[in-house]
């Protein structure tokens, strides 16, 4: 599968009956625990002013390399996509891992039953750092940002990395197997 940069494959919306009340309920429990897979260690690094590690024109300079699909790391009735940077796209495409210094996953997170209509919720960021940078998660540091683009926590953070482990042999991505 090959895949050009800007190029958004969406699938239809799902036509399954969800209620309003869903949404409001994943939204919320999405807001109270913002992103995390895991419990939140206070020893985490806490946020400095720091500018999301992704251009707010994601939508037309990175390729959408997986689709809208629910997902329950990320708090329940949440839909997510995956976003790679121009160089990272490919490579997280064909599974050759590791992906390089650099690479850029950015993964919008919506509430309700798809990702064109649903509220966004957030992002979370994956950002591969340079040798050293955080050596058991492969360098990859991550980053949560609130849909007004401001970041909220950043770096190696334990609620990320605790379900990342699990992909380890994905170079951390987590890719459909």
């Amino acid at each position: 599968m090959s895949f050009r940069p800007g190029r958004a494959v969406r699938r239809p919306a799902s036509t399954s009956a969800r209620s309003s009340v869903l949404s409001i309920a994943s939204a919320s429990v999405v807001a109270l625990g913002l992103l995390a897979c895991g419990d939140d260690d206070p020893s985490e690094p806490t946020p400095e002013p720091v500018a999301p590690a992704f251009p707010a024109d994601y939508e037309t300079s990175y390729t959408m390399v997986r689709d809208c699909r629910e997902t329950s790391d990320h708090g329940l009735g949440v839909q997510v996509q995956v976003w790679a940077d121009p160089t990272s796209a490919q490579k997280y495409v064909d599974g050759d891992y590791p992906l390089d210094e650099g690479s850029v996953l950015v993964k919008p997170l919506y509430a309700g039953d798809d990702c064109e209509t649903g509220a966004l919720l957030g992002y979370v960021v994956m950002v591969k750092g340079g040798p050293g940078t955080a050596p058991n998660t492969n360098d990859w540091l991550w980053q949560e940002v609130d849909a007004d683009r401001k970041v909220t926590r950043n770096g190696d953070l334990t609620s990320c990395t605790g379900c990342h482990r699990t992909c380890a042999d994905r170079d951390y991505t987590c890719t459909d197997e």
